[in-house]
């Protein structure tokens, strides 16, 4: 069991509280809508989930040195 929790805290899965939904509901993001986000170097591709998100991607452009998609897995398996 707890090998299972272990392997969860890698999942491409982020929960958010009630508050966080009902912003991005007001934003027009909705269950189901991939959409993009700027974190420094990086743009993260994610999908809203009923339960929060999932990053699906990561865009990183290593200022000037090229640009790279990296395709986000869970780490959690049954």
């Amino acid at each position: 069991m707890l090998d299972r929790f272990r392997a969860g805290l890698s999942a491409d899965l982020v929960g958010l509280p009630l508050r966080e939904q009902m912003r991005l509901t007001r934003y027009g993001i909705r269950v189901g809508n991939i959409f993009t986000t700027p974190l420094h170097f990086t743009k993260l591709w994610v999908e809203r989930t009923s339960a929060g998100i999932r990053i699906l991607f990561v865009d990183q452009d290593r200022a000037g040195l090229g640009r790279s998609l990296v395709a986000v897995q869970s780490g959690f398996r049954r």
